[in-house]
């Protein structure tokens, strides 16, 4: 069987031995060329599939940084409302020249201050991880633990001014005149009225002192955070403008 084999082998002719080489070769180089383009495409899908994933890396990141621009323009603004509330109360008719000793005759007790104070997560600063981002994540965070004191001193102090008030109301009245209330402090209560009104005069002297350097970093942070990232994701793709803190 094998002899007849090789019999039939030896038989063939130059022309069939051409066709048969060739027929094999044809279809090795169709192994071949078919085995390079499926590698090809492979390559070039995961690519594209590469692209695909870094595009919406990149879209997320934006997502993170916008939403920690606008909590920081949330902090600035909370800054803000507790220093113009501090301005606010002092009467413009006495030309802005109340003395600080009498800051707290005129800046009343507030409630409703702490609520809604931004918090942070060390998600919020994946986007600020960078050489050219700075200290800017650093500069965020201590921004806001400042807007969390001065909103928890302005709580302590207006409780302790009502709890003044309590005691100094029996002595109170109402001057039409001047349209403002007088008190007469009896002897007996005229030590403790002027410790405890230097005490929470002092307090609201800080916040206000503190508030007014706190909103200036907070506009040169807010300055940088959006330069920032107007860089690094396109003048027009990144809409958060600075003119959404009402105050800069």
């Amino acid at each position: 069987m094998i002899s007849e084999i090789y019999g039939n082998i030896a038989s063939l002719s130059t022309e069939n031995w051409i066709s048969l080489i060739s027929g094999f070769g044809g279809a090795a180089l169709g192994a071949i060329i078919g085995g390079a383009s499926s590698l090809l495409l492979a390559l070039l899908a995961n690519r594209a599939s590469q692209k695909t994933i870094a595009k919406q890396q990149k879209k997320n990141e934006q997502a993170i940084a916008t939403q920690t621009v606008l909590k920081t323009i949330q902090v600035v603004n909370g800054i803000y409302t507790i220093r113009s509330e501090i301005d606010e109360s002092i009467p413009k008719d006495h030309g802005g020249n109340i003395h600080r000793d009498d800051y707290w005759k005129f800046v009343l007790s507030r409630s409703g201050f702490g609520l809604g104070i931004p918090v942070f997560d060390a998600s919020d600063f994946a986007p600020f991880l960078s050489k050219k981002a700075g200290d800017l994540a650093m500069r965020i965070m201590l921004l806001q633990q400042r807007y969390q004191s001065a909103d928890a001193g302005f709580q302590e102090y207006s409780k302790k001014r009502s709890a003044l008030q309590e005691i100094i109301e029996d002595y109170t009245v109402f001057d039409q005149r001047s349209g403002q209330h007088v008190t007469s402090v009896p002897p007996q209560l005229e030590r403790r009225f002027a410790v405890r009104s230097q005490e929470i005069n002092g307090l609201i002297l800080q916040i206000y002192d503190d508030s007014g350097k706190s909103l200036e970093d907070g506009k040169k942070i807010l300055s940088e955070a959006v330069a920032y990232c107007r860089d690094r994701y396109g003048e027009n793709s990144f809409s958060v403008k600075i003119a959404d803190a009402h105050q800069l």
